[in-house]
């Protein structure tokens, strides 16, 4: 009888070992104060700092983690219209999913890691005055997103996804060593972007200040180097068909630089660009320029190059395509113009053209 007893107990034991068990929501209402520690704020009771797999915490009034570490392994929901602040050296890990429809606010001395998905929505807002991490995650932004003075890094196998209609400005650090991909309009750079990893423009980049690339950037979209902005380029740059790219402040080609070029590009009034590189333009590319150009590099042109501006080159121009000068078109003892059978090359009567 013994023995019959110890294999039921042995057998309720095992069923209840591989019952799954049952998920949670967890409500922050701010019944009591804003403080997510604080039990009397919680439906049905309080989660504490790690979120098990399949649990969810919904915040539903303004909550703030003050210096906690707070671990997602289930889920974080932010509502729409309430907030959530992390402030005193907080942090937060996420290792499954962040949804934020409402407010997200990262005070200075704060971090967030994101290792699973983060979705920012529209009408969402995340502000970091601290460091934002996207390390071997994915974050979907729909909203906007005020990167203001402290950093944010994406690493490893990370894809930040900016979306139509989004909106992100950045005035701290932004070190991508993943993927970025700017689908929408609103990217507005200020400050330093280095761009180690990938860098896909389908919508508008607007820099503002100091784009660096050491790996791959492709323009399919626009993008913009406004007055006081420089884009340094130390590797490839692909200028798509369908990309458009505008200088109004510095472009420098490094020595080790390449840039393949099969859309339109213009270099305004005020614009710089400097070659040292390799520079490739196709059959069906366009470059106007109405700045100052030196080349220093070797350049093959199978496209359209009309100058009103001012052109030096101190390096090997190969021609196979159409070169239209009404500016200024000086190629000094150092440098070569060299112009295929078939190419166009026309020097207009207001323009200079001056072969050393």
């Amino acid at each position: 009888m013994r023995y019959t007893h110890t294999l039921l107990a042995l057998s309720v034991l095992a069923v209840t070992a591989v019952l799954p068990v049952s998920a949670t929501t967890f409500t922050f209402t701010g019944a009591a104060n804003a403080l997510w520690t604080d039990d009397d704020n919680w439906l049905p009771d309080y989660p504490g700092t790690v979120i098990l797999e399949g649990d969810v915490v919904v915040i539903e009034a303004e909550c703030t983690i003050d210096g906690q570490s707070i671990v997602i392994h289930g889920g974080l929901t932010i509502a729409a219209g309430n907030k959530l602040i992390l402030s005193g050296g907080g942090t937060i890990e996420n290792w499954n999913q962040c949804i934020v429809f409402g407010e997200l606010q990262l005070l200075s001395g704060t971090v967030l890691t994101n290792r699973g998905i983060t979705t920012v929505h529209p009408a969402a807002t995340v502000t970091n005055a601290a460091y934002l991490i996207n390390n071997d995650g994915l974050l979907l932004n729909h909203g906007t997103v005020l990167n203001q003075s402290g950093g944010f890094q994406n690493s490893g196998f990370a894809q930040l996804i900016h979306a139509t209609g989004a909106s992100w400005t950045n005035t701290a650090q932004f070190d991508n060593g993943g993927i970025v991909l700017i689908e929408g309009t609103g990217f507005s750079n200020y400050t330093t972007f280095q761009n180690d990893g990938d860098l896909t423009i389908t919508g508008q980049f607007d820099n503002h200040g100091d784009l660096h690339n050491n790996s791959v950037v492709t323009i399919q979209g626009l993008l913009t180097v406004t007055g006081g902005g420089s884009l340094l380029n130390h590797a490839i740059l692909d200028v798509a068909p369908s990309g458009h790219c505008t200088v109004d402040g510095i472009f420098n080609n490094f020595v080790f630089g390449e840039i393949l070029h099969a859309g339109a590009l213009v270099c305004e009034s005020l614009g710089l660009f400097t070659n040292q590189g390799a520079v490739t333009t196709f059959p069906g590319s366009a470059v106007n320029n109405f700045g100052f150009m030196t080349n220093e590099g070797p350049i093959l042109h199978e496209g359209t190059f009309t100058n009103h501006g001012a052109f030096v080159s101190h390096h090997i121009v190969r021609n196979e395509g159409a070169i239209d000068n009404h500016g200024i078109f000086t190629v000094e003892p150092s440098g070569d113009l060299q112009l295929k059978d078939g190419s166009h090359f026309v020097s207009y009567e207001e323009g200079v053209l001056t072969i050393k």
